[in-house]
This record gives structure tokens, C-alpha cells and sequence, in this order.
């Protein structure tokens, strides 16, 4: 996983691009994103392909005490990811990511 995202397009070239509304127009903001911030992120999710939604960058596991995991849940291996009770139960719930730039 990269830990950098970066979005250069306005809010109406995105809503354009993917046919969506964003939920919380407010929110977005362009520029380059911290994934170790846990930054809210537009994403796109299966439930709702029609809405951009800003959720918080991480992962954190159903049977976590505290988020306190979130810092050691920022990259999975694809070879392990099945295996690993920390990512075991959302290999199926996936949201598309809207960035213009990884690194």
C-alpha cells in the first residue's frame, strides 16, 4: 500500500468523472494526503457507488480493544492477506480510493 495519496482535480471534475455526488462537499480538499495522519479520504464504496464519501485512511479490526492498531495495519501483503486476522474479514469489503498520484 502507499502511504502518500495526492488529488490535483476540483470537486465538480471528480463528481463528473465518477457520476457521483459528494456526501460531504466541505470536506474535500485537494493536495497530498499522509497516510500515517490517517487522513479522511474520498472514497467510493460498493453500498453507495453513487455518493463520495470521506472516510479516515486505515484499517482497524472488528475484535480491536482501541485504534491503537490502525498504525500497524497501513500495508498488507496480497500473498498473506487471507491469512492474517487483521485483514482476514475485509478482503471482501473494498471502496475505491480517489487519487490522482501514489507514492
Amino acid at each position: 500500500m502507499c502511504f502518500f495519496t495526492q488529488i490535483t482535480h476540483s470537486a465538480s471534475q471528480i463528481s463528473r468523472h465518477f457520476d457521483a455526488k459528494f456526501k460531504q462537499p466541505d470536506a474535500y480538499h485537494p493536495g497530498i494526503m499522509n497516510g500515517f495522519l490517517h487522513p479522511h479520504t474520498p472514497v467510493i464504496t460498493h453500498a453507495a457507488p453513487d455518493e463520495i464519501q470521506h472516510l479516515q485512511w486505515g484499517l482497524i479490526p472488528s475484535w480491536a480493544k482501541d485504534n491503537k492498531i490502525k498504525s500497524m495495519t497501513l500495508n498488507a501483503r496480497i500473498e498473506t492477506i487471507d491469512e492474517k486476522p487483521s485483514f482476514r474479514n475485509s478482503i471482501h469489503n473494498r471502496c475505491m480510493i480517489i487519487a490522482d498520484g501514489f507514492f
